[in-house]
């Protein structure tokens, strides 16, 4: 047991936590401040991008001002969005943990407000858990004493703030304001599943520790907290009793939802046997075939009425902009190996599709695919027959990755020209690339590679003052730009000091090479950057605008900085 008044309180919340946290807040809804930057804490928006591993992410702070030590942890917070699967950081070394948050009145949630690493690690790390309870003990402070207080941490102006209204009718001192709010905030923290998170494995580690939670998966400020000298004390007794019966209601929930787990891994494994396609085996090989430009989404797949071994899925593919298009694929389960071929796609037209319907008899497979016309301007109806036969060869005779190459590349290059004005510079792009690949896959040297040969010396400096340079990119703008803006893009990489701020250059850089943007555009954003500091160059390199666009995005963009 573990007693404190409202001076201990601050006492206690102004020590070092157990384990001390860098702090990152990616934000996809519009934070109220962007960015808030403070010790050990930032609070950016995703639409500035979010890095996926720690020497990106370390990179990040850094630009911001914000140094982090080689085995100092770092905790991410991302904010839940039901439209997105949950985003897992690449980190081997295990010293990056992710959470959830929202913007929901909470001690955590305020901490980021104020931009408070330290009391997020004090959550985090549950500090004050080698105590089963916490005793609050009310002393008889006067209210001058609390107003004193309160400039000592901000927590008790926020719990001042947070109490429920109905306590406050009560003429409540300040420090039993503070004392109560704090009790209930703990007491009623939850130790049942909360229906929104994402991680409901990690949740189910706390709730069978009995660990209350502030929301979603980060731990409360204390474990258990008991009131003394107010008149309250008994109605924080009962809300622990109250929250005991709900916790071991809830763990018996556990105990059955993995026993039926069980049951259907178990069930799951016989039908693959048996030679089913089962809906997760038929997205997650989607998700690892089908094209991404950003932003893609998998739909539930659609099965034939009387089969369970083939169904059609539909892909939908978008750059988060201006361009995106559905594929739709029939996949289906040969033995072992799971198989899929594209039925239609809408890159010339950017039309939504929808399944209406799938039949199979013993020949052919025939699927009839509907759009709206949303885009092409009138809607429309096809209908699609694939002969059993020839699908069940492509299982045993599938081409070579040089092959696919081959097909795909000149197919894009020579269709490029039937695609929309808007979509063709990127359909023309992507065929470019793949052409290199070719090259590359032949052991042949492309254009830009050559021209690259002469700068071996200046490539290796930056090779190790910027671990993980994309020189592909650099192959790419000597080819398109030619070796006097190649010498000036090196020029300006070894200006930065910033490995994030070089690597995002250099991916800005690249992708105009890769869409030929006009040498014009790409001249005047190296003149633009050439005249900042590394924070002024993250800022700009974080517009949209400026990311694999036409000339006249970029043309836009550019008035904005010069």
């Amino acid at each position: 047991m573990f007693c404190l008044d409202l001076k201990g309180l601050v006492a206690a919340l102004n020590v070092e936590p157990a384990r001390k946290y860098t702090v990152a807040v990616i934000d996809n809804a519009k934070p109220q401040f962007d960015p808030v930057v403070g010790e050990d804490f930032l609070w950016i928006s995703s639409r500035h991008g979010v890095s996926t591993s720690r020497s990106e992410i370390s990179e990040l702070f850094r630009a911001y001002g914000i140094m982090v030590m080689k085995n100092k942890p770092i905790a991410v917070f991302h904010h839940h969005d039901f439209n997105r699967p949950y985003f897992r950081i690449d980190d081997p070394e295990g010293t990056i943990e992710y959470y959830e948050f929202s913007h929901v009145s909470s001690i955590s949630y305020e901490a980021m407000c104020k931009g408070d690493a330290k009391l997020i690690s004090h959550l985090l790390s549950k500090t004050f858990y080698k105590y089963e309870k916490v005793v609050l003990r009310k002393v008889g402070l006067a209210d001058e004493e609390v107003d004193e207080l309160c400039s000592g941490h901000w927590l008790l102006e926020f719990l001042i703030r947070d109490l429920p209204h109905e306590y406050r009718q009560e003429n409540l001192s300040k420090e039993e304001m503070i004392l109560l709010s704090l009790a209930f905030r703990i007491a009623e923290s939850k130790v049942v599943a909360d229906p929104k998170r994402y991680r409901p494995k990690d949740h189910d580690v706390l709730i069978e520790a009995g660990v209350p939670v502030d929301q979603y998966a980060i731990p409360a400020l204390f474990p258990e907290v008991e009131l003394q000298g107010t008149r309250f004390d008994g109605f924080v007794k009962k809300a622990y009793e109250k929250r005991q019966e709900e916790w071991q209601r809830e763990l018996e929930n556990i105990k059955e939802k993995r026993r039926l787990a069980e049951e259907k891994t178990a069930e799951d494994e016989k039908k693959r046997q048996g030679g089913e396609l089962l809906p997760e085996d038929a997205k997650a090989y989607i998700e690892s075939i089908a094209p991404s430009l950003g932003y893609r989404f998998i739909y539930e797949p659609v099965y034939p009425q009387a089969r369970r071994d083939i169904a059609v899925i539909r892909s939908s593919i978008e750059d988060g902009v201006s361009y995106g298009f559905d594929i739709v694929y029939l996949v289906w389960r040969s033995g072992n190996q799971i198989q899929a071929r594209v039925l239609i796609d809408t890159m010339a037209t950017k039309d939504y599709l929808y399944i209406k319907n799938i039949d199979v008899d013993d020949s052919e497979v025939v699927v009839t695919i509907t759009s709206g016309g949303s885009y092409s301007g009138s809607p429309w109806e096809r209908t699609i027959r694939v002969p059993l036969v020839e699908i069940y060869t492509e299982s045993e005779q599938q081409l070579s990755f040089s092959e696919r190459l081959l097909v795909d590349s000149q197919g894009l290059s020579a269709f490029a020209s039937q695609f929309p004005e808007g979509a063709r510079p990127f359909i023309e792009a992507l065929a470019r690339q793949m052409a290199r690949l070719e090259t590359t896959y032949a052991g042949q040297q492309t254009v830009g590679e050559r021209i690259l040969s002469k700068y071996g010396e200046r490539i290796n400096r930056l090779r190790e003052k910027y671990p993980g340079l994309n020189e592909q990119y650099l192959g790419i703008i000597a080819e398109v730009y030619g070796e006097e803006l190649l010498q000036d893009t090196l020029d300006l990489l070894e200006e930065i000091q910033s490995s994030h701020v070089a690597n995002r250059a250099l991916h800005i850089f690249g992708e105009m090479a890769m869409i030929k943007n006009d040498s014009s555009l790409y001249r005047r954003l190296l003149l633009v950057l050439r005249r900042l500091d590394d924070g002024q160059r993250e800022i700009v390199l974080r517009d949209e605008r400026l990311e694999f666009q036409t000339d006249k995005l970029l043309e836009a963009a550019l008035k904005d900085y010069e």
